[in-house]
């Protein structure tokens, strides 16, 4: 289901992150710039962050659909798979962040 993996990716995009930060955090005390990892970090943190309010509440708006609503209640299901589909999108962009955010912190830490 695509509604679980975006939470479940959220959840590993988060532990990720914490690890990136304090490895930032470690090179910034070492007296390394790491001003260009940490705005990777951020713009990852802002993704899947994006991508929880999209599918907040997505579930409970199509389990709520009666099958005698359709085709009445298409546009909802349309609504909620192009919010699901965003999310994603987002998700995909902010693993990109976390890469790029890691590559960064391996250059400035030997």
């Amino acid at each position: 289901m695509v509604l679980g993996g975006v939470t479940s990716a959220t959840g590993r995009l988060d532990d990720a992150l914490a690890k990136l930060q304090q490895a930032a955090d470690a090179a910034e005390a070492a007296g390394k710039d790491v001003t260009a990892a940490q705005a990777e970090i951020d713009s990852a943190r802002a993704g899947a962050t994006a991508a929880r309010h999209l599918v907040a509440g997505v579930s409970d708006t199509v389990l709520a659909l009666q099958p005698a609503g359709y085709p009445g209640n298409a546009t909802v299901l349309a609504s909620s798979r192009t919010m699901l589909t965003e999310a994603r999108g987002r998700l995909h962009a902010a693993a990109q962040d976390a890469k790029d955010a890691r590559v960064l912190i391996a250059l400035l830490v030997p």
